[in-house]
């Protein structure tokens, strides 16, 4: 019950107990937990604290009383006392006071599990009691919250002077179930069974003039900050909760008709049959970009093995001086005496922009540098081709343009709010947790739309059918082995390497045919096998472990 704290109440953090780490094998109970308040009619408040503890578990000598200090006046007189049958024996005690609290230590001889101790402090405290035009109040903690064992009871008794009686009783006790009575001159607040954790308060009003005292240095501060907690910080905490659970869920229902109205796909029957040939003249590369919407390393390899297989490129392997093989690559006809589709000139002017011939080990920066270009050129071949709305990639980053925008936006609040102490200022007026909820939500809207970047590209029609198509010819490239056409023509692997590749099928071949009679390609300048050329894959720059186009996640309904 920290905000009991916060409403300016005099927090009694009282437990016995020796310090932290020794008390994991230590148990006890309070059996009472009884305080009795005679308040004077000078204003000063006799405070009487009787607790009844049982050990359960472990040793005792120790015990702590701390009580804040920042809304009584004063605080003196304090006696410390275990009682023994009728009688008191005063305990030697040491007061000190850091951080705006008075602790109270004292010693007693060791308590064991099973033994039942009582102790009983006393003290004064002054400018306790609340005063305004119509009323005077006490507020009053009679067991503290910040407790490691539970209390099985607790009655606090309030004595006004002149046999004056409470007008107004209240007490955060409901979850309590509490019972309330009048005396003759005061009342009696009890409750049973508090939680380890859990406190309970007594407030009292009375009439006015009861108490004959000016009205405490500290009041009117608590009074502003009680006006906070109790009216002010509710009610803004329900607005920002209102604001944080709007942004989200109206945020969550603009992503998804953004998706819906953008980036969802038409859903189309599946009737492309078995493809055992090109379903058209598409290059592999730009198979590879309809099938997963990315330009990848495989697709880069793919451009190059088309160039091979029109006769621009030869590809050999050659030794190398560690275990990894090394790869010659020769330009056969110049870039400016034969027609190239223009992600094909972006990679063959990078990579052999120093002559003919090149090492792909010395190439690796050429290819690095190159690939942006290829993709953007690829990108921009897909999409002429009428098998994307929009660019891919250009989609993409202007979704995450926009996530990041939100971000950026929403952190930038915050910390020109922190920075200008509003944020400081504004936890006076809700908590903070209620006061970053929105911001929250922005955040996540942000992080929402960067997440929708990877499924806003879309396929026209005609790519989205173009795709079945090219799916079935890689489920027959997959199993090409079983085919008939494979036992009469082995050399269809040779014809349709490029788009075996772009399909990431490039390592399954080897797999399967490399320790086979088949033919290495003519432009592949190794004779001992083909099992070399399948290395070229993972050798390219930022490529990794073949991922078969295709075959991830699509917003397709194909």
């Amino acid at each position: 019950m920290r905000l009991l704290r916060a409403l300016g109440l005099l927090l009694a953090a009282c437990w016995l107990a020796v310090p932290a780490a020794a008390q994991e094998d230590r148990d006890l109970t309070w059996r009472r937990y009884d305080v009795a308040l005679d308040v004077r009619r000078d204003g000063r408040v006799l405070v009487t604290e009787t607790q009844e503890v049982e050990y359960r578990l472990g040793t005792w000598r120790n015990g702590a009383r701390s009580i804040p200090l920042s809304r009584i006046d004063s605080l003196s007189r304090v006696d410390v006392f275990e009682v023994v049958g009728q009688s008191e024996r005063r305990l030697q005690s040491e007061e000190t006071e850091d951080s705006g609290e008075r602790m109270i230590s004292w010693r007693y001889t060791p308590a064991t599990a099973g033994e039942v101790r009582t102790f009983r402090l006393r003290y004064t405290v002054e400018g306790v009691v609340r005063r305004y035009p119509n009323n005077q109040q006490v507020h009053w903690i009679a067991v503290p919250d910040e407790r490691p064992f539970p209390v099985e009871e607790s009655t606090l008794t309030l004595q006004l002077p002149g046999g004056a009686r409470p007008q107004i009783l209240a007490s955060y006790r409901e979850r309590l179930g509490g019972e309330e009575s009048a005396t003759a001159d005061g009342a009696t607040y009890r409750v049973r069974d508090v939680p380890a954790g859990e406190g309970f308060e007594v407030r009292a009003q009375f009439q006015a003039g009861t108490v004959d005292a000016p009205a405490p240095v500290w009041q009117a501060s608590a009074d502003r900050q009680d006006y906070l907690n109790e009216t002010v910080k509710p009610r803004n905490n329900a607005l920002l909760l209102a604001a944080g659970l709007v942004i989200g869920s109206d945020g969550v229902v603009a992503l998804v008709i953004t998706w819906r109205t953008k980036g969802r796909e038409p859903r189309l029957r599946n009737e492309a049959g078995l493809y055992t040939f090109p379903p058209s003249d598409l290059p592999a590369p730009v198979v590879g970009v309809l099938l997963d919407q990315r330009a990848d390393a495989q697709d880069t390899v793919s451009a190059l093995f088309s160039l091979a297989e029109r006769g621009l490129v030869r590809i050999a392997e050659v030794a190398a001086s560690d275990a990894d093989p090394d790869y010659h690559l020769e330009l056969l006809v110049p870039p400016d005496h034969v027609e190239l589709r223009p992600y094909e000139r972006a990679l063959v002017e990078q990579v052999f922009a120093g002559g003919h011939t090149v090492l792909l080990s010395e190439a690796k920066d050429r290819f690095a540098k190159a690939v942006p270009a290829f993709q953007k050129e690829i990108y921009e071949e897909a999409t002429r081709a009428g098998l994307f709305k929009d660019n891919p990639e250009k989609v993409r980053h202007r979704y995450r343009l926009y996530g990041g925008s939100v971000f950026v936006t929403a952190w930038l609040a915050l910390c020109a709010s922190i920075s200008g102490g509003f944020f400081l200022a504004a936890a006076s007026y809700a908590d903070v947790v209620y006061i970053l909820l929105p911001g929250f939500s922005v955040f996540m809207l942000g992080l929402g739309l960067t997440l929708l970047s990877y499924a806003m590209p879309a396929r026209t029609t005609t790519g989205l059918v173009a795709a079945a198509r090219w799916r079935s010819f890689r489920a027959y490239l997959a199993d090409i082995e079983q085919s008939p056409d494979f036992e009469q023509d082995p050399g269809v692997l040779k014809r349709y390497l490029s788009y075996a590749v772009a399909f990431g099928l490039g390592k399954t071949w080897v797999d399967k045919f490399a320790a086979g009679e088949v033919q290495v390609p003519a432009w592949y300048g190794n004779s001992a096998s083909s099992a070399g050329l399948w290395g070229l894959d993972s050798a390219m720059p930022g490529s990794s472990a073949s991922t078969p186009s295709g075959s991830g996640v699509s917003n397709s309904g194909i």
